[in-house]
């Protein structure tokens, strides 16, 4: 709980919560080998739900995070990056209530953490999260209820009990969602330098992954590819609910046309 709430804390700065979420993350196998399985999916769900916050939160952050990063670009003018504490009627400073705490004349932020790029820093951040994902998914499986394991078996239940992760409850399941929700709108910070463009979908999407570098293609297969140690069961409710969301969001992001692909 500890490390989850620190890597919520914005004030030490993104390398100091990637630290927090890798120390979480590598607590996955020690997490799911807890004798009492009910132990240890319990604090293994409290860390994706903890991940699945964060995602939210970056996506709050996301109109902050573009105007700061565009102020600290080399051909800013000098205006873009004045500071400005009276307000002015015809070009009134663009503060609101995330940000509004840079427009007191007494900072509470070390102003050596403001000359970084919050964009660069959350795109960092999220690839670390995801590959943090991908083990700890895999080690999720260890915390399987042999109770319901019993009970899927006497109903012929056909999974592949060794490969998956099963037995979730409905409140687990909502956080499977959340992070699937959340997650998918995080690949916007890699949205801002691709072109506009006319055309169908199939068409956005294949240009949009012809202008995509190789770490933004690994991350959507990344991305899918976590869930596919779920049971189908709860694969199948977490992607029934989300996947007409996702096609919504792909209006803005083209790129999310291809996670479905990986999830196949």
């Amino acid at each position: 709980m500890v490390y989850v709430r620190n890597l919520h804390d914005d004030f030490p700065g993104t390398s100091y919560q990637t630290m927090s979420a890798k120390l979480l993350l590598n607590m996955a196998e020690c997490m799911s080998k807890i004798k009492d399985k009910n132990d240890a999916r319990h604090y293994m769900m409290l860390v994706l739900n903890g991940i699945a916050d964060k995602f939210a939160a970056m996506n709050r952050q996301y109109p902050n995070a573009v105007k700061l990063s565009k102020q600290l670009q080399p051909n800013a003018g000098i205006d873009a990056v004045a500071e400005n504490y009276l307000a002015d009627t015809d070009s009134p400073p663009d503060w609101d209530e995330i940000d509004i705490f840079s427009a007191t004349p007494i900072k509470t932020v070390n102003p050596r953490d403001r000359a970084h790029d919050p964009v660069t820093e959350n795109k960092f951040l999220f690839k670390n999260l995801l590959h943090g994902l991908k083990t700890f998914f895999f080690q999720l499986r260890n915390s399987n209820s042999p109770k319901v394991k019993d009970e899927m078996d006497q109903n012929n239940v056909p999974v592949n009990w060794p490969d998956l992760s099963y037995g979730f409850s409905a409140e687990e399941v909502n956080v499977l969602i959340k992070l699937f929700r959340e997650g998918t709108q995080v690949f916007k910070y890699y949205n801002l330098e691709k072109p506009e463009a006319d055309g169908s979908p199939e068409t956005l999407s294949s240009a949009h992954m012809a202008s995509s570098g190789k770490e933004e293609k690994d991350l959507f297969e990344t991305f899918a590819t976590i869930f596919h140690h779920l049971d189908p069961a709860t694969f199948h409710e977490v992607f029934q609910s989300e996947i007409p969301f996702m096609y919504e969001q792909s209006f803005e992001h083209t790129g999310l046309l291809h996670i479905p692909q990986f999830l196949m």
